[in-house]
């Protein structure tokens, strides 16, 4: 799969929003493949020729490594988001002003802030199941205890039980 293509479905998922564009998410999928690198303990690179990301063996990635770094991304977008939203404290937004009724209806930012955070642990967490379900399928056991080699012993019926007689 390409880093434009990952890119794109990201944009799309995002629900296009004006202030992004798929060359930056490109970009940021580029820089970031390292840190799914130590997540998942893989190797993927971006090959040169095809912008694909493959693995050392030259193996496309599979869907479940792409659906991690979609979350990743998920969850650097809405720290943009809450930094951009604090950096824009400072400035009232007036959403609505009435003339003869005076009143006057502002966008509660620390609303919004908080929101956002709550999004992004949730996305967080999201990562981290991802992360864990993905080593757990591709986890090997490191020693396998007995000697399969020998057949087993199984318990014969208990002669010392009393029967009915």
């Amino acid at each position: 799969m390409t880093v434009a293509t990952i890119a794109d479905e990201i944009y799309k998922e995002l629900n296009s929003p004006t202030d992004l564009s798929v060359s930056a998410i490109s970009f940021w999928l580029r820089t970031n493949i390292g840190e799914l690198n130590n997540l998942l303990f893989t190797s993927y690179l971006i090959d040169g020729s095809t912008s694909e990301i493959v693995d050392a063996d030259d193996v496309q990635i599979t869907m479940e490594p792409v659906s991690i770094l979609k979350k990743m991304y998920s969850v650097h977008y809405y720290d943009l988001q809450i930094k951009k939203n604090i950096v824009s404290l400072s400035t009232d937004t007036i959403l609505e002003v009435s003339d003869q009724g005076s009143s006057v209806k502002k966008v509660n930012k620390n609303e919004i802030n908080k929101s956002l955070t709550t999004i992004r642990k949730q996305e967080i967490e999201s990562v981290k199941n991802l992360v864990t379900a993905y080593r757990l399928r591709n986890s090997e056991p490191r020693q396998v205890a007995g000697d399969d080699t020998v057949a087993g012993e199984y318990s014969a019926p208990d002669s010392t039980r009393v029967t009915d007689i």
